[in-house]
């Protein structure tokens, strides 16, 4: 996974005599452009290395065509020798999730509300970069939030660019990009603790 982030565009790799591998002679953080990145192992022993980077606003974006080829050229280059790989930089996953927050009518619903959106937008941008999302730990962010006394996750579920229609997601769920984004219909219901 680290190998991932010590790519650097527009640099050659050269053999270091003393370590016996391919590096950089020099570091130029400028040119590292992975900014997320996992790596998985597929069930037929494929190495799955899911990438992404950043465009001007900080947001994160599949690579392009270029940056593509360049690091599945420096992919191959570090990798074992008969070691099957593929490289996905694609773009992110919809996330649908329906949740119902009971919070404490002490707290003003609307902030208690707020608050739980900046927590699940939170919890997005805090994932590791590891292509999973856990239901259970979402619910967790959501009911860390003070004011927040139980939340039920009603339905979750995922689409990523290959598939058709949204997938469910029970307890976990792999990512075919890696990192995701929520749907706008997403629904988040607010119901006092007092109405249980």
């Amino acid at each position: 996974n680290d190998k991932c982030y010590e790519f650097q565009m527009g640099h050659e790799l050269v053999f270091d005599t003393v370590t016996g591998l391919l590096e950089y002679p020099m570091v130029d953080e400028t040119a590292r452009v992975i900014k997320i990145a996992s790596v998985n192992v597929a069930e037929d022993n494929t190495i799955m290395f899911r990438v992404a980077t950043e465009d001007e606003e900080g947001k994160i974006v599949p690579l392009t065509s270029n940056q593509l080829l360049n690091f599945k050229n420096y992919i191959d280059a570090i990798k074992f020798a008969g070691t099957k790989s593929e490289v996905i930089s694609t773009d992110a996953d919809e996330v649908r999730y329906d949740i119902k927050v009971y919070y404490n009518p002490a707290n003003p619903v609307d902030s208690v509300q707020e608050a739980v959106l900046a927590s699940l937008e939170e919890f997005k941008t805090a994932q590791k970069f590891g292509g999973v999302i856990y239901s259970h730990k979402m619910l967790e962010a959501v009911t860390a939030v003070t004011g927040v006394v139980t939340a039920k996750m009603v339905a979750l579920s995922r689409k990523g660019t290959e598939d058709e229609d949204f997938i469910p997601i029970d307890t976990m769920a792999t990512l075919h990009a890696g990192y995701f984004n929520y749907t706008e219909d997403s629904k988040l219901e607010m119901v006092s603790i007092n109405d249980i």
